[in-house]
C-alpha cells in the first residue's frame, strides 16, 4: 500500500509540474505574441517613416539628374571640340608641308 500511495504522490507531483510548465509556456508565448506585434507595429512605422522621406528626396534627385545630364553634354561636346581641334591639327599638318 505504501507503494500505491507514493505513485500517487509522485503522479500528483509530475501533474504539477506539467501544469506549472503549461502556465510558463502560456506566459511566454503571450509574451512572444505581444513581442511579434511590437516588431510588426515598429516595422510598419520605419516602413512610412521612408516613404516619408522618399517622397522628401525626390526633388534632390530630380537634381541630381539634372546635373547628371549637364555633365554628359559637358562631356560630349568636350569630346566634340577635341575631335574638331585634333582634326584642324591634322588637316593642318597635311597643308602646310
Amino acid at each position: 500500500m505504501a507503494d500505491t500511495e507514493d505513485l500517487r504522490v509522485s503522479v500528483a507531483t509530475i501533474r504539477e509540474r506539467v501544469g506549472s510548465l503549461d502556465d510558463k509556456i502560456s506566459a511566454a508565448h503571450k509574451r512572444m505574441d505581444k513581442f511579434e506585434t511590437t516588431i510588426r507595429d515598429e516595422y510598419r512605422e520605419i516602413r512610412s517613416e521612408l516613404k516619408t522621406i522618399a517622397e522628401e528626396l525626390k526633388p534632390v534627385h530630380a537634381y541630381i539628374n539634372r546635373g547628371k545630364g549637364w555633365a554628359a553634354a559637358g562631356m560630349f561636346l568636350a569630346g566634340l571640340f577635341g575631335g574638331v581641334i585634333v582634326a584642324g591639327i591634322v588637316f593642318l599638318m597635311k597643308h602646310s608641308a
